[in-house]
């Protein structure tokens, strides 16, 4: 039997926060004002996806970008 992948797929602001070292009115200003980045809404909570988050900022930061 193949053992399940644990790990969490969405995080909350949060927890983002904690794992990657972005403050979190940063990571609210990015959902507020980037397009791009790869948050859900799941009734009134904000959910981010961890694995397209890291897409995002490996790209944001090819790109040279300010957070």
């Amino acid at each position: 039997m193949e053992k399940a992948n644990t790990q969490k797929q969405l995080l909350s602001p949060k927890e983002l926060s904690g794992l990657s070292g972005l403050g979190i009115n940063t990571i609210y200003g990015l959902i507020r004002s980037d397009n791009t980045f790869p948050v859900v809404t799941i009734g009134t909570h904000k959910k981010i996806h961890a694995k397209l988050f890291s897409e995002w900022l490996e790209k944001a930061v090819l790109e040279g970008r300010s957070l």
